[in-house]
């Protein structure tokens, strides 16, 4: 037989195979060799698998991203210490979402303090500007960080941070680093961060220069950790990617796009190639885009890094959707005045294809699944559901295979 017709045949073999594994793992195969990577990023393959990830029946079904287990109440108003929480509020609001709950979960120690994000499973906790936790649900442990060093940073003292929790695969172990960015107000200055590694159990300082200048936004809370870079938000509706790994500090700025009376927005990076979405929600359309990457190539694949602010116009529109055609929402005949009621989009559930979006009207939570266009009520117990205020948000904790092998 020809070499070369074998190894055709061995191809389409190979493709046969790789069609049926779930993104996440596809994604780590196009790491082994130069003709993996070319078979898996073949358009026709590509478009097939998608096809094939598509045919799930659920929005709630995930893949090996993991289940869905629970929904944290992100309260960025009392992270800073500025405001008491109520009595009655519990410290960590945890909405379980399967029936029987999950009880690793729901064991979290008050002291630890107010949930802030997580990553691979483990839990980052505690209070601005000095206290901080992180904690493993399985193993039921947790370790307390030491404070930040009280220093000056940029002649001036920061009380405000936004702060995220990384566990550092690039490493090949599972520590994790904790960044924690200065909340400035000059646009002209680089961004003062503190870093703290599991392995030196110490914070140092550094700074990060943006391809423009830019100034991060407090909300929605902590940033968006996957594929080991951050992405902040900023004022004048920009995103900041910072890859820790990256030694030169360098911050790639992308124009978002802008959606006249957004009430909220939400990005997410896919695990499979890499590509960036985002969402955004007004009182009558959702709308979603995406940019893949074309900036230089790290690790078998393309970034968004570039010596310049990549512009608003590069992102394509994948999703325009009429939200009353969706059918179960409630009418809001004020949006403005009656906030509580008004339909946000609160998160993309992370590592699942197709995309399945986290929406909320007052009590009520829904996964949208935009493959099958099912949207699916959430049933969730736990701690009492509060109607949430403008600085609260929902974020998605995963199941996640690897937390028993973790010392903590």
């Amino acid at each position: 037989m020809d070499s070369k017709k074998n190894v055709k045949i061995n191809d389409d073999l190979l493709r046969e195979i790789l069609v049926h594994l779930p993104p996440k793992t596809l994604f780590k195969f196009m790491t082994l060799s130069k003709r993996w990577k070319y078979l898996i990023n073949d358009p026709t393959f590509l478009k097939f698998h998608n096809n094939k990830q598509q045919r799930r029946s659920s929005a709630v079904a995930g893949d090996d991203g993991g289940r869905l287990l629970a929904l944290f109440q992100l309260t960025t108003k009392h992270l800073s210490g500025r405001f008491r929480r109520r009595p009655s509020e519990p410290a960590m609001n945890i909405l379980a979402v399967f029936p029987d709950g999950n009880p690793e979960i729901m064991c979290v120690e008050k002291e630890l303090g107010y949930f802030i994000n997580s990553s691979e499973g483990l839990i980052l906790c505690g209070r601005h500007p000095f206290t901080y936790h992180v904690m493993n649900p399985v193993t039921k442990k947790w370790v307390p960080l030491p404070p930040p060093p009280r220093r000056r940073l940029d002649q001036q003292y920061y009380r405000d941070w936004t702060i995220g929790l990384m566990v550092t695969a690039w490493e090949g172990d599972n520590s994790y680093i904790v960044v924690r960015a200065a909340l400035t107000d000059d646009l002209d200055q680089p961004l003062p961060i503190e870093t703290y590694s599991s392995k030196t159990g110490e914070w140092v300082p550094s700074t990060l220069v943006g391809t423009g200048g830019f100034v991060l936004h407090p909300l929605p809370g902590p940033p968006l950790v996957a594929n080991g870079v951050f992405h902040w938000y900023t004022y004048n509706w920009q995103i900041a990617l910072y890859d820790p790994s990256d030694k030169t500090g360098h911050v790639q700025l992308i124009k978002i796009p802008y959606l006249d009376g957004a009430v909220s927005r939400v990005i997410t990076r896919s695990s499979v190639d890499n590509t960036l979405w985002f969402g955004t929600i007004n009182p009558d359309k959702i709308q979603i885009y995406k940019l893949p990457p074309k900036g230089e190539e790290e690790d078998g694949r393309m970034s968004y890094k570039r010596k310049k602010t990549i512009p608003c116009h590069e992102w394509e529109l994948v999703h325009d959707i009429d939200i009353e055609s969706l059918g179960v929402f409630f009418h809001v005949p004020d949006p403005e005045k009656n906030r509580m009621d008004r339909i946000r989009l609160e998160c993309f559930v992370p590592n699942w294809y197709p995309l399945v979006l986290v929406l909320r009207q007052a009590e009520n939570i829904f996964l949208y699944n935009l493959g099958s266009n099912i949207v699916e009520s959430v049933r969730y117990n736990g701690c009492p559901y509060n109607h949430l205020v403008h600085e609260e948000y929902l974020f998605p904790y995963l199941e996640s295979s690897c937390l028993s092998s973790y010392f903590l």
